[in-house]
């Protein structure tokens, strides 16, 4: 995937990405999508891209590799503007770490942890991350791969990815301890007006 994922980089990096140009920017992000995979789709002819059907599919690009289909979240991030952006929520952690996708509540994914704690994370979920109106490069990485120090846990919005990203590399029982780590975090945070009140 990491081969992939800058063939990917490159491809949209040397195009000019048309902008649909809403003001506000999930909007435009939204309607701007289709200008980041359509080249890709069209000079990866050689690879089984799968025909996205829904504009709110859990991978904006789904690649079949290696027997399997790895989800890509396609991100348009203007650096100018914000320094964080959305990086998903209770169904990240439910796919990473046990291989599912499906519907799934925080406390059902903190019981399965606790019942069956995974030895290693059983996928990966991928970011495409274009910067509109930049000249930053483009960035293709697993959640995994993403230093603690670039993401921030939000109670209401999980998992936020900070546009200065770092990446580390991690072993396989890292990764998972990593994204129990993020688990922990934000039931934590989630939980502290809760406990804070009846303390």
């Amino acid at each position: 995937m990491e081969e992939v994922g800058k063939r990917f980089c490159d491809i949209i990096d040397a195009e000019k990405i048309k902008l649909t140009g809403e003001q506000d920017g999930r909007k435009e992000s939204d309607n701007s999508e289709i200008n980041i995979t359509t080249p890709i789709r069209e000079q990866c002819k050689d690879l089984n891209i799968l025909p996205k059907s829904d504009n709110r599919a859990f991978g904006d690009i789904s690649l079949e590799c290696n027997g399997k289909v790895e989800a890509i979240n396609v991100k348009m991030v203007n650096p100018k503007k914000t320094t964080t952006f959305n990086g998903g929520s209770v169904n990240v952690f439910w796919y990473i770490l046990f291989g599912k996708y499906s519907s799934v509540g925080w406390e059902k994914l903190g019981n399965e942890i606790k019942k069956n704690r995974p030895t290693k994370c059983l996928r990966e979920y991928y970011y495409l991350i274009y910067f509109k109106n930049s000249l930053e490069k483009s960035i293709c990485c697993g959640l995994t791969d993403i230093s603690g120090d670039s993401i921030i846990i939000n109670p209401s919005n999980p998992i936020q990815l900070k546009t200065k990203l770092k990446l580390v590399k991690r072993s396989e029982q890292e990764k998972v301890d990593f994204m129990i780590g993020l688990f922990e975090k934000f039931i934590k945070k989630r939980a502290a007006p809760y406990l804070s009140y009846f303390d």
